[in-house]
């Protein structure tokens, strides 16, 4: 087991080329009393960054370690850790825990011989010191290290405090610290910019002037993940700054999302299991995404569970409350995209009619009969769709929202609209004060109609109509 480390690893990042986030330092500092600061946020969210400007502004020593797969094995964590608190705190000598797990292994339980680590450790920080781990999501949940860190912040006392960076919550008993008022969590709502951060970001860092309209529709494509913000901020610097403006309000460019999508496809998409991206891609055609519906769409009964796995991974996945279950998802704007371009690329034509078929059928199996519809017009099943406007159309026009009806109707091919009496009352009611002359002759074909099928109600509501006409 090598003693040194290499330096990279215990060597914190510049903050340099991202903007100073004051009111998230401001926080970070009220709680620095607490045992544990977690930031915990997606891909590109701006964590280290983050991370790094508070060290900066710190008026004490950090220790910061780098971590990578490597550190699953809890010996060369520990040896990280000391090496960074060697390097940092200068005015402690820790050279003698560089060795010391070699020499303290032995027949002891894995939770005592942590423990004796962890108060090894911090037995030897004697001034107000930081240690930042930064990457735990690089280490796999069943990693011993894990076993390791547990008890270290079960020890853990002043002067250190620890600050850990990770794109999944680690498993430690997170809400009992935080109930204890032991821990302090930044997720990606928090590190999102609002505007005046996204303004900033532009202005200040970039040097690139625009309007707030356009700024509001890189926030709103964005929803404040920096990540985002860079890629359309290296976009506009290749392009004429007098074209800037309608460049961002005409269509976020296309080279844009091309960046976003390669980025994806690079950090988040290609390393999850095949059944994760099946899921991923056939469950983005909802938004938002409700786990029952997703259960009945790919059979299974286990929707809610991969969902909540892909929010604890920061999968570009939000977590919100709603649904048969309580519990409804949203995909970030942009990920939705990537993952509905994968699901046009990659399923047949016939494939995707089959899914919209099946969604069309699992919303209307829990009531959500627009939302069915909405399915059943994608996938050109007219037929059912009409089964379903039929029962609701009346219920929409009573509550005036006829634009719904109307759009849902300008859908369905003529030919289809002129064999259905229901279709064709609807049709006249959602323009039922403009184009009078075609509206006499669309109710008397559905009078008609109704009449051959000795619908009573459906001529008694044509009836009324053409008198008032």
């Amino acid at each position: 087991m090598k003693s040194i480390v290499d330096p990279s690893k215990i060597t914190p990042p510049e903050p340099t080329g991202l903007l100073d986030r004051p009111r998230l330092i401001e926080r970070i500092k009220r709680n620095e009393a607490k045992r544990l600061t977690l930031i915990i946020a997606q891909a590109a969210q701006g964590k280290s960054s983050l991370a790094a400007s508070y060290v900066k502004a710190a008026h004490r020593p950090c220790a910061w370690v780098n971590l990578d797969p490597v550190d699953s094995d809890p010996v060369n964590l520990f040896l990280a850790i000391t090496s960074s608190l060697q390097q940092s705190v200068k005015s402690t000598d820790f050279s003698s825990l560089l060795s010391y797990p070699s020499v303290s292994m032995g027949p002891k339980e894995p939770a005592l011989l942590f423990r004796d680590w962890s108060t090894a450790i911090l037995d030897h920080i004697t001034v107000p010191t930081l240690l930042l781990l930064d990457g735990l999501d690089q280490l796999p949940s069943d990693s011993p290290s894990f076993q390791f860190l547990s008890s270290f912040v079960e020890h853990l006392h002043p002067p250190l405090h620890l600050l850990v960076l990770s794109r999944e919550v680690p498993p430690f008993r997170l809400e009992e610290l935080r109930v204890k008022q032991d821990a302090f969590l930044l997720t990606n709502r928090d590190l999102a910019f609002n505007m005046d951060e996204t303004r900033s970001f532009f202005l200040a860092l970039r040097g690139i002037e625009l309007s707030p309209r356009a700024l509001q529709r890189i926030h709103t494509t964005t929803g404040g993940w920096i990540g985002g913000l860079v890629l359309i901020s290296h976009a506009l610097e290749a392009i004429d700054p007098a074209m800037r403006e309608a460049f961002v309000l005409h269509s976020i460019p296309s080279v844009f999302k091309g960046h976003v999508f390669d980025y994806f496809t690079e950090e988040v998409f290609s390393s999850q299991p095949e059944f994760l991206k099946d899921f991923l891609i056939k469950s983005s055609i909802f938004d938002p995404v409700d786990p029952q519906i997703v259960d009945s769409l790919l059979d299974t009964n286990n929707s809610l569970q991969i969902l909540e796995q892909c929010a604890k991974k920061n999968l570009f996945v939000q977590p919100g409350f709603g649904g048969k279950q309580g519990r409804i998802y949203r995909y970030h704007p942009l990920f939705r995209d990537f993952l509905n371009l994968k699901l046009n690329t990659d399923l047949s034509e016939d494939s995707k009619r089959q899914l919209l078929l099946k969604a069309g059928s699992a919303c209307k199996a829990v009531g959500e009969a627009e939302e069915a519809i909405k399915f059943y017009l994608k996938a050109r099943a007219y037929e059912e769709a009409a089964l379903l406007i039929q029962d609701l159309g009346m219920q929409l026009i009573n509550m005036g929202r006829t634009s719904v009806l109307s759009q849902w109707l300008n859908e369905f091919p003529k030919p289809l609209i002129k064999k259905n009496p229901w279709l064709l009352l609807y049709l006249s009611m959602t323009r039922r004060f403009t184009q009078a002359s075609k509206n006499l002759i669309s109710l008397r074909s559905a009078l008609d109609l109704f009449e051959k099928e000795e619908n009573i109600s459906g001529q008694l509501l044509c009836i009324a109509l053409l008198m008032e006409g």
